[in-house]
């Protein structure tokens, strides 16, 4: 479990820049992050080396996956895309979610969790991305569990009544997981009411 606050940059400055390179530009090969990176004026100037070194460190920290392989003169090349964790320390350094939505649907595209948490990522306080950036370093992914209690929290924040009808509108849009926070609802109001009973 984290014990620490998140910080906004979490990540050292070239690490942090290839996460914001993948949100933005999608899976990519070292050489094309590389590229990227320089062209994107992310960086002043970026050693194939220190990329490759880069990629291997947020790869063992859980942040960056080999998504595919493209073939090039006979060669085989993967190319790396951000994982749950990734992207939700990309939502917390500031990358838009919505870009990130869009990139999920098309790598992820049957990864409701995730897809919903970015759908309503803009009607929640930002905070709620470190809970989830919690469960995450915890589980190793995102559950449909991890974002009752994401909205639970949002619910006893100041949330205006609005905003918080939006998110439960997106949700309705994936039945399993809308199914699963109904009955986690109806559970801990049956609770609620046995322990009111006991006061």
């Amino acid at each position: 479990m984290i014990n620490q606050k998140i910080k906004r940059n979490i990540l050292p400055p070239l690490q942090r820049r290839i996460v914001h390179c993948l949100a933005l530009e999608g899976p990519q090969t070292i050489n094309k992050i590389k590229e990227n990176i320089v062209h994107l004026e992310l960086a002043r100037r970026s050693h194939y080396k220190a990329t490759w070194q880069a990629v291997q460190s947020l790869e063992e920290k859980h942040l960056i996956q080999k998504v595919t392989v493209i073939e090039y003169r006979g060669k085989k090349y993967p190319r790396f895309w951000l994982t749950d964790e990734g992207i939700v320390v990309a939502v917390i350094d500031g990358v838009d979610s919505s870009i990130l939505l869009e990139r999920t649907r098309e790598i992820y595209p049957d990864h409701g969790v995730l897809l919903y948490s970015l759908e309503i990522a803009p009607k929640l306080n930002p905070e709620v991305f470190r809970i989830g950036y919690s469960m995450i370093k915890n589980k190793g992914k995102l559950e449909s569990s991890d974002l009752d209690t994401i909205l639970f929290t949002q619910m006893q924040a100041e949330t205006s009544p609005q905003a918080f009808s939006e998110a439960l509108a997106i949700l309705k849009r994936y039945p399993e997981h809308y199914k699963s926070f109904k009955a986690r609802i109806e559970k801990m109001s049956e609770n609620l009411d046995r322990i009111k009973k006991m006061i």
